[in-house]
């Protein structure tokens, strides 16, 4: 399923779709940015967004690396307060996330 950052945020907050497809594999473009600290990746709407400097939305990647820049991944979304192994929390994050290359699954 394709996906829009409008669907999955509400202002500065999720919206109810969030819960409902967590654990769905979606599809969505956006842009890749490391954290300040360089230990993780995120996607945000739009080039030169940064999620712990302004209120942008974003979509962690966890697991995930890749150059910066504009990307369609495929993934599993998962919604709800997690923190992983090096101590960075998340609501919202694109498990298994992969470049979504539009040929067959």
């Amino acid at each position: 399923m394709r996906l829009k950052f409008s669907e999955l945020f509400e202002g500065l907050g999720y919206s109810p779709r969030c819960e409902q497809l967590s654990g769905s594999t979606v599809e969505i473009a956006g842009y890749v940015v490391d954290t300040p600290d360089g230990a993780a990746q995120m996607l945000v709407a739009e080039p030169g967004g940064c999620p712990h400097c302004s209120a942008v939305p974003a979509i962690a990647l966890p697991g995930f690396k890749s150059k910066q820049g504009a990307v369609t991944l495929r993934g599993v979304l998962s919604y709800g307060f997690f923190v992983d192994a090096h101590g960075g929390g998340s609501f919202l994050r694109l498990e298994k996330a992969r470049l979504a290359t539009g040929l067959p699954k």
